[in-house]
């Protein structure tokens, strides 16, 4: 799209103007500007005047007209707000009785103001409010995507943690076998150990045993015996000496 032309007048009297292309745009616009200014006797209005393949917008306000010469492919909504914009640096850089007393092209300085403008809406910075929905729709249908692809990556290294977690269930459960064999192990030969302790000391009470009474254990019989006799002996010799006494 191209917003070929721009003015600001008051009445029929152009404050300033510019346009970076060639032909008789000038021509033009003050004639379709005087159509204007004599068919719309209201201090603020808006109209927009078709002519062959171009549109051409007005917008007054307070007796200060606002207007551009556009392409037919150039929205309404963006044409307008153009031209507000234009009417907002216009008013601010100028006093209401600076506007009102100017000569014709006696406020050319803004031109530039109306360069940077005319570039800005070129560039379709601004679009149309379809335009804009489609806009934001690629947008959100942009952040969509991403989202996803970032879900599935996600998701690839949530795949790599399972398969991880996993490894380490399956060597936990090696280690935990390889640990309950070496504790099987360890027990077995203490087991062992105390085995070979105790038949070790049954041996050495054995040989004790042995070496004390005989093969036969005929000598610790006969000794127990003999014990066994002296015990007698002396509880009927106590015996005796007791009941002596009593009598």
């Amino acid at each position: 799209m191209s917003i070929l032309y721009t003015l600001v007048a008051r009445d029929e009297n152009v404050l300033c103007e510019h346009t970076e292309h060639s032909g008789n745009f000038q021509l033009t616009s003050r004639s379709i500007l005087k159509q204007f200014c004599e068919q719309c006797r209201e201090s603020s209005a808006r109209t927009v005047h078709a002519e062959k393949d171009y549109l051409f917008y007005f917008l007054r306000d307070k007796d200060i007209t606002f207007m551009c010469m556009t392409e037919r492919n150039v929205h309404t909504n963006i044409a307008y707000q153009f031209l507000e914009e234009v009417e907002a640096r216009f008013c601010a850089q100028y006093g209401e009785a600076e506007r009102k007393t100017a000569l014709a092209y006696a406020l050319t300085s803004f031109s530039s103001e109306l360069h940077t403008l005319m570039k800005k809406y070129d560039n379709s910075i601004i679009q149309s409010p379809m335009s804009q929905v489609r806009q934001r729709m690629d947008k959100v249908k942009t952040i969509m995507i991403d989202n996803v692809n970032q879900l599935m990556e996600r998701g690839e290294k949530i795949d790599v943690l399972v398969m991880r977690t996993e490894k380490l269930q399956h060597e936990a459960i090696k280690y935990e076998k390889a640990a309950k064999k070496v504790k099987s192990v360890y027990w077995w030969k203490n087991f062992r150990l105390h085995i070979v302790l105790a038949f070790s000391c049954c041996v050495l009470i054995a040989l004790m045993a042995f070496s004390a009474c005989g093969m036969s254990f005929y000598g610790c019989e006969a000794r127990l015996q003999s014990r066994g006799e002296n015990l007698l002996r002396d509880f009927d010799d106590k015996y005796r000496l007791h009941t002596n006494s009593t009598h």
